[in-house]
């Protein structure tokens, strides 16, 4: 009874009913038509198949003592991610996402009645925030929690709670932005039990305008307070540059990002670090006819071969980038939180050290061969930039994928994705679990069937 009841009422909730028809006294004013005008609500609903196939984890085929499920790496899974916007107003509207998923094929089981168990179907919510503009559009806000990124999302890039506010003035959009990121740190479910002194929190002060009308040119300052680890806090500060040109077929652009921070009682002895670290992006894309092509370069920088010294030259990182490799870093088909630029990393943290450094460059090209259907070969090659915290290797290794996709009207996309990394000894100095020189490629096969309400 309870539960119908539940599903009336959403029903009920969900239908356009006219403000009037809950009007109390005859004599009350009307409701302005525009306002009942105004209130809309919109839906996008993308569900996605994903299935995903590696040869194995790391480049080590060494056999650990019990190992009857073998080395390679399989899954099936399905999720939707329903996202709904409320316009309460033209200028005003409230924003929810939620994920239902990922639903593994082997694992999920829907007949489960323990909300408890491991193989739960899953339910996680992602966004729910407000944002509006007034005044002509000069001002904006957005509360609630959200996905934040700087314009190159290598330093932030993440799910947090956040207030943004920004002010537009003569072509410069100027915004201010305090959050929180989520933590590993247990404060406990009452209100009580949780305060401010083992949190993280980001901020970010930002500028952005067009120049010459092919020019946007975007600056920030972001900056992190991480004391989730008891007795140590980490801080930082990261300026931010980004310049893009679009010259119609060819479009540029650039990221070039600063860092400097402290760690208390990080050094050997008890002594604090001081962080001096940078990043960059160079990219560019072009449409010559049928013909695309993608280019892609990433910088990161290392630290020295003392993890433990006053100094840490190892950038923050999102573990987030504008690379399109599936296996150096983070899979655009569906993050399978196995990307090899984390696990070369030291996590800290929401975000990663990785002390060897990293410079990673891509190139794809594509031709579409059908209204729709676009083949494509990428090429990659990463180094690392401290080759002594990496046994003394600065080849990273080589990526190569070749993909076949298809586009339907905007509401459907089919990719089917086979690849090889073949690695160097730099990668698997900081990957491979027992031999640590072993050196074994890895094949990869993945499809993703992605359609869209």
């Amino acid at each position: 009874m309870r539960r119908t009841f539940i599903l009336l009422f959403t029903a009920l909730a969900l239908l356009p009913v006219p403000v009037d028809a809950f009007a109390g006294d005859a004599d009350d004013p009307p409701a302005p038509a525009a306002v009942h005008a105004a209130r809309t609500i919109e839906m996008v609903v993308p569900l996605q198949t994903y299935v995903y196939w590696k040869s194995d984890a790391d480049f080590d085929r060494s056999r650990a003592v019990y190992e009857p499920d073998g080395q390679s790496v399989g899954v099936a899974l399905t999720w939707l991610k329903p996202e709904f916007t409320w316009n309460v107003r033209k200028n005003l509207r409230l924003f929810y996402e939620f994920e239902a998923g990922l639903e593994v094929w082997s694992r999920n089981n829907p007949d489960q009645q323990d909300p408890k168990a491991d193989d739960v179907f899953l339910l996680k919510q992602r966004q729910i925030y407000a944002e509006g503009e007034f005044f002509g559009d000069r001002f904006g806000f957005k509360l609630g929690y959200q996905y934040f990124q700087d314009p190159s999302k290598l330093f932030l890039a993440h799910w947090i709670g956040a207030a943004q506010a920004w002010l537009d003035v003569g072509g410069w959009k100027t915004g201010v932005m305090i959050g929180q990121v989520p933590d590993p740190t247990y404060e406990g479910i009452p209100i009580d039990a949780n305060n401010f002194t083992h949190d993280t929190f980001v901020g970010a002060l930002t500028t952005s305008t067009t120049l010459f009308d092919l020019l946007t040119l975007s600056t920030g300052v972001y900056g992190l307070i991480d004391a989730h680890v008891v007795g140590q806090t980490d801080w930082a500060l990261t300026p931010s540059l980004n310049l893009e040109a679009d010259l119609d077929a060819i479009k540029l652009g650039l990221d070039v990002l600063g860092q400097l921070g402290g760690y208390t009682n990080a050094a050997a002895g008890g002594g604090d670090q001081t962080t001096l670290a940078w990043a960059a992006q160079l990219y560019g894309n072009g449409r010559f006819g049928d013909l695309f092509a993608n280019l892609n370069i990433l910088a990161l920088s290392p630290d020295d071969a003392e993890p433990t010294n006053a100094r840490n030259g190892a950038f923050h990182y999102s573990a987030k980038n504008r690379s399109p490799t599936l296996l150096f870093t983070e899979n655009d088909l569906r993050d399978t939180f196995d990307n090899y630029d984390e696990k070369m990393s030291t996590q800290t943290g929401g975000f990663y050290r990785p002390r060897a450094g990293f410079v990673l460059t891509d190139v794809t090209v594509g031709y579409e061969v059908l209204p729709g259907f676009r083949p494509s070969l990428l090429v990659a090659y990463g180094a690392d930039l401290q080759k002594k915290n990496a046994l003394g290797s600065a080849n990273l290794g080589w990526e190569v994928d070749a993909e076949l996709a298809y586009t339907y009207d905007d509401v459907l996309v089919a990719r089917l994705v086979g690849g090889v990394l073949v690695p160097g000894k730099g990668l698997a100095a900081n990957v491979n679990a027992i031999d640590h020189a072993a050196t074994e490629p890895i094949w990869m096969v993945a499809s993703s069937v992605l359609v869209t309400y």
